[in-house]
């Protein structure tokens, strides 16, 4: 549900403060896709990581994190929102105030976020968390303006708290679901987005609108209610007997009260229909989840792994001892989590033992191996051989995976790639998998996403882990080996 467009009957003046805004974040992520190698230790150094901010460190992040996004349709979607719903608000508002808005409910967002996530060590990025605040004073100031939405192939007119109260709903209801969660996730930062927007009602009330503009807009009062100069009814007799406490000479407990009555009734018109569609999507998922069935493997060509065995079935129980391991090792004082996070790990984050991603493959060995330098997140290059090219197949699809050697462990081979999961429902900046490095020129292999680990940069940002080269970025996605975050966008 993308909303395209609104009523900007009752804007007298340019939005100069939302133009700029969007031209700010768009410089910015130009900027970013500038960066190549070094963008994932751009994301380190000006995202805002909730356990550096909290420790008095970095606190310059908390605003420059608001203009950085993660993608294409990270930033298109945030300033599709911003320029929809930011040009009434800030005609209501008036410049200055849009801006302390705007400010103020990033922070908001920021807060919400930490308030959950003190411990993590994952960058945060986006601007939608302000964002959210602006739909939180759109929805006050112009709850019942008419929104263009685009579902689908689609394009319907809702009342502005139908749509925007629907969204703030899903916010609200991911942010309860992920309370419970053990494991630090990637995705979206559903927390910021309901904290921008509980903070956006607030402030709308708080900071109110301009004389100017009700100037410019007089009500006059009829058997219908107020209306405005062209006729159009603004608030109803029932809703003016309401926002009566909301006068200057009242207290800011009357304030606050009408404000919290206010998002209490947007979200319970909504709570069916969203009920209603997480059962469908939840039910899907379900279903999805279910086709896996019974995990075996072909004959393994290689030495074994945990996981794998020489021939016959998948080695399941193998794999999950060895999963149990890496989680208590994790749990030692030097591992790669923080205090604050390893205070209450439980466990990392798997897919389900997956036969069909434990597969054969073919090394091809380059003749002379040339020297490279893997960029890091830090910046700094590692010094690696190219060794060879791996080639197997995937669902299908035949894929291609270059392995790099290292001069301090030649007995070893590194495999980092990114593939269709990253971001979403793994670490965005990749994975790894380690292999044995055989003496033959040609030799077969298996490689087992299974085994596939984040770099420890994904617990901790103070780690300098190898960016994934480009050549290594597979279009097929590998639902196997640890899942977890990147920075979560919001």
């Amino acid at each position: 549900m993308l909303p395209i467009g609104d009523d900007n009957s009752s804007i007298r003046s340019a939005p100069v403060i939302t133009y700029l805004l969007i031209f700010l974040n768009v410089i910015v992520f130009l900027f970013e896709l500038l960066q190549g190698a070094q963008l994932q230790a751009f994301i380190n150094r000006w995202g805002a990581v909730p356990e550096l901010v909290l420790d008095g460190k970095r606190i310059e992040t908390l605003l420059t994190s608001m203009f950085l996004h993660g993608g294409w349709m990270h930033i298109i979607g945030n300033m599709l929102f911003l320029k929809v719903f930011g040009d009434n608000v800030e005609d209501r508002m008036g410049r200055g105030r849009f801006v302390l808005l705007y400010l103020l409910t990033g922070l908001a967002a920021h807060a919400a976020h930490f308030a959950f996530n003190a411990g993590s060590g994952i960058p945060t990025v986006g601007a939608s968390g302000a964002i959210s605040g602006v739909l939180g004073a759109y929805i006050v100031m112009f709850g019942r303006n008419r929104v263009n939405v685009l579902i689908g192939f689609f394009v319907i007119t809702l009342p502005a708290w139908a749509m925007i109260g629907f969204w703030a709903l899903q916010q609200f209801l991911a942010t309860f679901a992920t309370i419970s969660a053990t494991q630090e996730t990637g995705g979206v930062a559903y927390a910021a987005h309901a904290g921008g927007f509980v903070a956006g009602i607030i402030l709308a009330f708080l900071l109110g609108g301009t004389a100017g503009e009700h100037q410019r807009q007089p009500l006059a009062a009829t058997r219908r209610g107020l209306v405005n100069v062209r006729g159009r009814r603004e608030i109803s007799w029932g809703t003016f007997s309401k926002l009566a406490p909301l006068l200057p000479r009242e207290s800011l407990v009357n304030q606050l009260s009408f404000a919290y009555r206010f998002i209490g009734r947007v979200v319970l018109r909504g709570c069916g229909v969203a009920i209603a569609l997480g059962m469908v999507v939840g039910c899907q998922k379900e279903a999805s989840t279910s086709k896996k069935g019974e995990v075996v493997m072909a004959d393994s060509q290689t030495h074994s792994q945990p996981g794998q065995t020489p021939r016959g079935q998948y080695d399941v129980p193998g794999l999950e001892r060895y999963r149990a391991e890496k989680d208590s090792g994790f749990r030692q004082r030097g591992s790669p989590l923080t205090e604050r996070v390893r205070a209450r790990f439980q466990g990392l984050e798997y897919y389900p033992a997956a036969a069909d991603f434990s597969v054969a493959a073919r090394l091809e060995k380059f003749p002379n191996p040339e020297p490279v330098n893997l960029m890091t997140t830090t910046g700094e290059p590692r010094p690696m051989l190219r060794y060879g090219q791996f080639h197997f197949v995937v669902d299908g699809k035949e894929c291609v995976l270059t392995a790099y050697q290292s001069a301090e462990h030649p007995e070893h081979l590194f495999l980092p790639f990114k593939d269709a999961t990253n971001g979403t429902e793994t670490y965005a900046a990749g994975r790894y998998i380690d292999l044995t490095a055989q003496p033959a020129a040609a030799a077969n292999y298996v490689i087992d996403f299974n085994l596939a680990y984040n770099p420890y940069c994904a617990y901790n940002p103070e780690y300098s882990c190898p960016v994934v080269p480009r050549e290594n970025f597979l279009a097929v996605p590998i639902r196997a080996g640890e899942r977890v975050s990147e920075a979560e966008a919001h």
